[in-house]
């Protein structure tokens, strides 16, 4: 989770410390479509997994990019 974090965190300049694990992509976050895409670049080269279009369109928390790049790499 942390890693998440410090991805996103970075791209969107603010302190990962505040990001929580409930917190949506664009409501609490403010992160657009281009900066999404860019962010989940980053997540798919750092844990080796790919992402489909339809996937993305999925991912609307924090929560729900850990639970897929958990079920990605682990299948749980």
């Amino acid at each position: 989770m942390e890693e998440i974090k410090k991805i996103i965190s970075d791209h969107i300049n603010i302190n990962s410390e505040d990001i929580n694990i409930n917190d949506n992509l664009v409501t609490n976050l403010q992160i657009n479509s281009f900066d999404l895409i860019t962010i989940i670049c980053e997540l798919e080269e750092y844990f080796n997994i790919e992402v489909t279009e339809q996937e993305i369109r999925n991912i609307r928390t924090i929560n729900d990019i850990y639970n897929f790049i958990k079920e990605k790499k682990w299948g749980t």
